[in-house]
């Protein structure tokens, strides 16, 4: 599925995501497929519970002067 699609079938999800905790989940910030964050973001919803509970975040700090922006 092109990223575009994905977009589109994760809006409604985002938004029930945003109103239990106030963020709007970006799936690079995680660990996973697009097959597996849609999965846990549905998992989340359903659960109440945050993403972190069924995906890994990935761990990047904007102060670490390696990484090129």
């Amino acid at each position: 599925m092109t990223a575009k699609e994905f977009t589109i079938k994760c809006v409604p999800y985002n938004k029930q995501y945003n109103e239990l905790f106030n963020e709007v989940p970006c799936p690079r910030d995680y660990i996973a497929s697009q097959d597996e964050f849609y999965k846990a973001l549905s998992a989340a919803i359903i659960e109440k519970k945050p993403l972190t509970e069924y995906l890994k975040k990935i761990d990047v700090s904007y102060d670490d002067e390696t990484i090129i922006w």
